[in-house]
């Protein structure tokens, strides 16, 4: 199987989500941007969660490419999703990195519009404020079935746009809950991450709100991005 470099690496923290995983792979096969790894890290399931990613082996690993990965955790991070992502990070190869919850999915135009907007800015980081909800729990990605939301104090931009290079504006903006600090919100250049060190730190809760404080103080050409693409 031929390991070639992605463009996007997505990765998938997951404990005991037998009942969600296929869907959540189901979203990433039906892309119509097809130059991605899926890094799937397991943080010590005790259901089937690895059978059923293991499963889906086949169906990523076409045309000779390995595209999905599994990696087994040793030790179970005690509720702390930013372990395992720091371990994805680690083996990720892409260009850009997002992250994906297990019991989440995405719509079929997402990377593509995720990776066309980053480069037409020549964005460090994307930050993407808003997503879709279900109204009634069903698993769908059918955007005239899904109710846009967000827990930002703000209008969606109509358009992508970047933001003040000025830390402090970026700073007071933060404060004023204006950046969501969820993971799921960030597209991102890997070579950022790995330039500046930035990890999850090994908290049980806002470890993603700390991560996305680093992603904004330190992204020199951070974009606004209006794309909405993940249920």
């Amino acid at each position: 199987m031929s390991k070639q470099i992605p463009a996007v690496s997505i990765i998938i923290p997951m404990y005991n989500v037998e009942k969600y995983i296929g869907e959540c792979l189901d979203s990433i096969l039906n892309q119509t941007f097809t130059d991605y790894e899926v890094i799937v890290v397991d943080d010590c399931s005790t259901d089937k969660s690895c059978e059923v990613v293991e499963s889906y082996l086949p169906k990523f690993n076409r045309g000779g490419v390995e595209r999905l990965y599994l990696f087994r955790s040793k030790v179970n991070s005690g509720g702390r999703p930013g372990i395992p992502r720091n371990t994805g990070i680690r083996f990720s190869r892409g260009e850009y990195i997002m992250f994906i919850d297990s019991d989440d999915v995405i719509t079929s135009t997402a990377l593509e519009e995720l990776y066309d907007t980053a480069k037409d800015f020549n964005a460090d980081a994307l930050h993407c404020g808003w997503w879709y909800a279900t109204e009634d729990g069903t698993v769908t990605t059918d955007k005239n079935l899904l109710k846009e939301t967000s827990w930002e104090p703000a209008e969606k931009p109509s358009k992508s746009y970047q933001v003040s290079s000025k830390l402090s504006d970026r700073v007071s903006e933060f404060i004023a809950d204006k950046f969501w600090g969820g993971t799921v919100s960030n597209f991102v250049k890997r070579s950022l991450i790995a330039t500046n060190g930035i990890k999850f730190p090994p908290y049980s809760v806002s470890e993603d709100f700390v991560f996305k404080f680093q992603l904004i103080c330190l992204a020199e050409n951070l974009v606004r991005s209006a794309n909405i693409f993940y249920v």
